[in-house]
């Protein structure tokens, strides 16, 4: 068969889902607020860096993460048109083009632009919140870098450098990531750090930051949610301060004023009977579904009265007897090795128990050694003569560990550290369900980190500049919250469904209460509008009963599928 070349039309598509993120981004100014900030000359540019920044917006929407020189490969297919909003041509978003919009978007502080875009959202979508839920995670930077502008700028630049990896990547420069959210998920702040900044750092900068948008929005009782790493005499001052004055939840970390959550977890397993069970807290129960039983205590910490929640899950019930079966094997397989060791005295023999018991400091058995010396004769070879002195004897020396079973005192220990935790805040008034409900909300903000490290988003981060890096956050910022008010409007929609539910959900289940964008994401990855003149589009479905869900879907997130070309 002979190949003839012919000159084909491209044809132009429009991904739904595309079309939502371009609807999102539209009614929350994404364009505008970034075009406002930075600077750029309109003589120069042949689209706008709030333009170019949807662009890079779409490339996190695919499968991968598109990277920025393959960016003009993918909107070769595209309707760059519509989505990007300009009559240009797809060579036009090359790596320069948008090396140069991080550029201006690194100089204008992108922290404070996502800011930006955030606030605009929620007055927007009128989005109403009680609450900020806070944590980081690290961003690993893969690569060698030249020169030194990534690891010792003293003016306020980003520096990638080594620290706690929260990607088990110790060996790699990162960057610490710090993102604040409202319990519908939707990110209101992020914070783009150097690589060693701790988390009690981020917590004196992210308290301060959680007071002044409560202020903002007239919320005075709003809550602020983090992890143990809050927990600081230092933070609790200023969380308590006039300047600051704000209520919180937080985890009580292990080594915090005076093993303060040793001391209440031990206090609540001695008043065994005054658990209160307070059974399953989702909203969906199912079978296996974790269940919670809690104590409540008012005491003073670091001089303030403090409301501490003691909380035991059948989770953590689970969790004993699997991590007791794994120390347990663990430690016979140490005395096993162990026991097959030859010493030649008793002194090196007691120094390898030694040894072997530091290693077993986790160990919940008592062990006790016995040590067994086994004398040899040394003979030479052949019969020895009639008047032979008597053949010299040599010791061996084995250890032989005699396991006494638990260590009643470990062992409660162990158990209690693994059943229960303990939650404080400053809401004394506060019901000790709720303060656990509150906090079990944290998962929003996890989810988000979860998405971050998808590889639709970034995975890993290798630019040029440090302002680069930043910029380029703040895309992935701007992606997170377009994903977020996406699942928003959908959730919302779902929440307004009266009736049965629609038969649209996973393998042809009823639509679930909760569902997320990567199931809308997922729902209609085949479902493309193409372009067949200026001002008609078609639509692709693979067949009726696709076109029947999308069309149901589309109404739950409160467009027409007409509406997202408009």
């Amino acid at each position: 068969m002979k190949l003839k070349n012919a000159r084909v039309q491209k044809k132009r598509y429009i991904p739904v889902m595309m079309g939502c993120a371009k609807k999102v981004m539209d009614e929350i100014g994404v364009s505008r607020i970034v075009d406002e900030a930075v600077k750029w000359d309109a003589a120069q540019w042949f689209a706008s860096p709030g333009e170019l920044s949807k662009a890079m917006v779409y490339s996190t929407m695919s499968a991968v993460r598109t990277p920025l020189y393959l960016i003009d490969k993918q909107f070769e297919n595209l309707d760059g048109d519509f989505l990007i909003g300009k009559d240009i041509d797809e060579t036009y978003l090359n790596d320069d083009a948008l090396g140069r919009t991080l550029d201006r978007i690194g100089e204008a502080n992108p922290d404070l632009l996502f800011q930006k875009v955030a606030m605009n959202a929620v007055a927007q979508y009128r989005i109403t919140f009680s609450r900020i839920h806070s944590d980081t995670t690290s961003v690993s930077m893969y690569g060698a870098y030249e020169g030194d502008e990534f690891i010792k700028t003293k003016d306020g630049k980003l520096q990638l450098v080594r620290g706690y990896n929260k990607d088990h990547r110790p060996e790699c420069n990162q960057l610490i990531y710090g993102q604040m959210t409202t319990e519908h998920g939707i990110p209101l702040l992020t914070k783009t750090m150097n690589g060693n900044t701790s988390d009690v750092e981020y917590n004196q900068l992210a308290v301060k930051m959680a007071a002044d948008l409560f202020k903002s929005f007239g919320n005075a009782s709003g809550v602020y949610i983090a992890d143990s790493k809050l927990m600081t005499g230092d933070n609790l001052h200023l969380m308590m301060s006039d300047e600051v004055k704000i209520r919180f939840i937080s985890r009580v970390p292990a080594n915090f004023d005076k093993r303060l959550e040793e001391r209440i977890v031990t206090k609540s397993y001695h008043e065994d009977a005054a658990w209160v069970y307070i059974g399953v807290l989702a909203e969906n129960e199912t079978d296996g579904a974790c269940e919670y039983w809690i104590q409540q205590w008012k005491e003073d910490v670091h001089g303030y009265p403090m409301n501490l929640v003691c909380v035991k899950s059948s989770a953590g019930m689970q969790r004993v007897s699997h991590k007791v079966s794994k120390l347990t094997e663990r430690m016979q397989e140490a005395i096993k090795e162990l026991e097959k060791k030859v010493f030649a005295c008793r002194a090196d023999a007691e120094k390898d128990f030694a040894r072997f018991a530091k290693s077993q400091k986790n160990c919940l058995h008592i062990l006790d050694p016995e040590y067994h010396e086994t004398k040899h004769a040394n003979r030479g070879r052949g019969r020895p003569a009639k008047n032979a002195e008597p053949p010299k004897t040599r010791s061996e020396w084995r250890v032989q560990v005699i396991d006494k079973g638990f260590d009643s005192d470990a062992y409660r220990r162990f158990v209690q550290a693994e059943e229960a935790f303990v939650l404080a805040t400053n809401d004394c008034e506060m019901d000790g369900k709720t303060v656990l409900e509150q906090y079990k909300g944290q998962m929003v903000v996890e989810n988000e980190f979860r998405a971050l490290k998808e590889p639709a988003l970034v995975k890993a981060v290798f630019l040029k500049k440090p302002e680069r890096v930043q910029a380029l956050m703040f895309i992935i910022s701007v992606s997170l919250l377009v994903r977020a008010l996406i699942q928003y409007r959908l959730r919302r929609g779902v929440k307004e469904l009266t009736g049965e539910r629609p038969r649209i959900g996973r393998n042809g289940g009823k639509l679930q209460d909760n569902p997320t964008y990567n199931f809308l994401s997922d729902e209609l990855r085949y479902i493309n509008f193409i372009r067949t003149s200026k001002n008609e589009c078609e639509l692709l479905t693979p067949n009726a009963k696709a076109l029947e869900q999308t069309n149901i879907l589309m109404r739950l997130l409160g467009y027409e599928l007409e509406e997202l070309l408009n």
